[in-house]
């Protein structure tokens, strides 16, 4: 819905947020739309009060990864050693789809244990 009265002062949702007129926003470099229309902003509004904003379920950005860990937990600070340091590793794929972040990963420490994460949506 576009706002036909002028906004003195824009709402709070969250006091680290703020509104900004659209005249504030500028396009990124790669943005193919250089102009805005009037008419397509009202389509626009009108789209998302009639359906919302619709998201697509399809998978939006895939990624793929590796980690390798290496720590330890000492009483003091003289107990610290190269020598007792327990690694780690994993391999991971992962999106990020509508429903939130998605990841499957295989994960080995050699002094511990081989395991499988699957993860799905937000914790």
């Amino acid at each position: 819905m576009i706002a036909t009265k002028k906004m003195t002062r824009a709402p709070r949702v969250r006091p680290d947020l703020r509104m900004l007129g659209v005249e504030k926003l500028l396009p990124t470099v790669d943005n193919r739309r250089r102009k805005i229309s009037k008419a397509s902003v009202e389509s626009l509004a009108k789209s998302i009060a009639k359906d919302g904003v619709i998201q697509p379920i399809v998978v939006r950005a895939y990624f793929v990864g590796a980690t390798l860990e290496a720590g330890n937990a000492w009483r003091s600070r003289e107990d610290v050693r190269t020598g007792a340091l327990r690694t780690g590793m994993s391999l991971f794929v992962g999106a990020d789809t509508a429903l939130g972040p998605l990841y499957f990963a295989l994960t080995h420490a050699p002094l511990g244990q081989t395991g499988v994460v699957l993860f799905i949506g937000r914790p």
